[in-house]
């Protein structure tokens, strides 16, 4: 049950961000998180994660949204999620991007996409 609650409210967390209202998202999130982390569910916890990153970058808050990133970065590599892994990468090489570390970001975009490579999964471009 905490599963499917957490699945609903990461659900509607995404629709209330593609909306506008990040501050509901926010909440909603939070709430999907502590479901999932209440039961171990990591691919959960790893997908509200980056929801997570995404509302904290359109916020400004940077440093939230790599950190948001990298740990749902580590949870994809230790349930050997390859496409959320790849998804985390490109996320932070974005971010490595927009604060000028090039070298750090082209690192993260060749790992990325050498990983998406292997398993056949081109990245999503948001539209």
């Amino acid at each position: 049950e905490a599963i499917a609650r957490g699945l609903a409210l990461d659900v509607l967390a995404s629709l209330e961000f593609r909306w506008g209202d990040d501050a509901e998202a926010g909440r909603l999130v939070a709430d999907a998180l502590a479901l999932y982390r209440g039961v171990r569910y990591r691919e959960g916890e790893a997908s509200a994660l980056c929801l997570a990153g995404e509302i904290a970058l359109r916020a400004g808050r940077t440093a939230a949204a790599r950190d948001a990133f990298r740990t749902a970065l580590e949870l994809c590599r230790g349930i050997g999620h390859r496409a959320g892994t790849a998804g985390a990468l490109e996320r932070l090489a974005d971010l490595a991007t927009s604060s000028g570390a090039a070298d750090e970001a082209d690192a993260l975009s060749e790992e990325a996409a050498s990983l998406r490579a292997e398993i056949g999964v081109p990245r999503l471009v948001a539209g």
